[in-house]
């Protein structure tokens, strides 16, 4: 596993895989988000928001950027971009991630972005 909290949290958006997350995970998105809410638990993580949010995007990618060590927490700024399924819009939109780790597992994610320009890409077919 990794050997810090940054390097789990690179490795994360590498990867994707379940078991970086703790089972009981707390992961809230921001309000506006396409396909957004709050997750309790790495199962409601990957069986129901995934889905949803991957039923909007022909493409999707979360590309960090810059990742800040702040001890028990690792902030990354970095950009969404992709292709809106329903409008077929392409998107670069930053965002910011606070992701809580503790014994080696995320146990909390924070989500801060750009909510109503993803939500016009999503719904508004570009001019």
């Amino acid at each position: 596993m990794a050997t810090s909290n940054i390097e789990l949290i690179r490795k994360w958006y590498e990867t994707l895989d379940p078991e970086f997350l703790d089972e009981d995970i707390d992961w809230r998105l921001a309000e506006g988000f396409p396909a957004d809410g709050h997750y309790r638990g790495r199962k409601p993580v990957f069986e129901e928001w995934w889905p949803k949010l991957a039923a909007l995007f022909d493409e999707w990618k979360a590309t960090p950027e810059r990742l800040l060590d702040g001890g028990e927490a690792v902030v990354t700024l970095g950009n969404y971009t992709g292709v809106a399924k329903a409008t077929g819009r392409r998107f670069k939109v930053p965002f910011v991630h606070i992701w809580w780790i503790r014994d080696g597992k995320i146990v909390k994610f924070d989500h801060h972005t750009n909510t109503l320009l993803l939500h016009r890409i999503v719904t508004e077919p570009a001019e």
